[in-house]
């Protein structure tokens, strides 16, 4: 079983009385732009995932959490995200898409 977690929309953090405005196109996962497929067991679930962006100079990195629900049917719930440094003013919205059939799916 394979899944993706991806974002849409646009982020708003404030940090050192500053606003700063990322778009989800410019999320990085790890050394890629593109947001790789993820792979998890049953009984290896971390139940987080990273994201940074860049702007301004300034890192941001999202720690996504969720939950595996129904390991069978793949089921996986978003509960939160956080982002370091800064606070959340508006954030986006985080989607998963799940594939069956990994074979389907590359890897790096």
């Amino acid at each position: 079983m394979a899944y993706m977690i991806q974002a849409t929309g646009t982020a708003v953090v404030a940090f050192e009385g500053q606003d700063y405005t990322i778009q989800a196109s410019s999320l990085k996962q790890g050394p890629f732009a593109v947001v790789r497929p993820q792979r998890f067991s049953e009984d290896d679930v971390e139940c987080t995932a990273s994201f940074t962006a860049e702007t301004s100079g300034k890192t941001f990195t999202w720690v996504i959490y969720y939950t595996e629900k129904f390991f069978s049917t793949g089921g996986v719930e978003i509960d939160g995200s956080d982002v370091t440094p800064g606070t959340i003013k508006a954030n986006f919205s985080f989607t998963v898409e799940i594939d069956d059939d990994e074979d389907s799916l590359e890897y790096e």
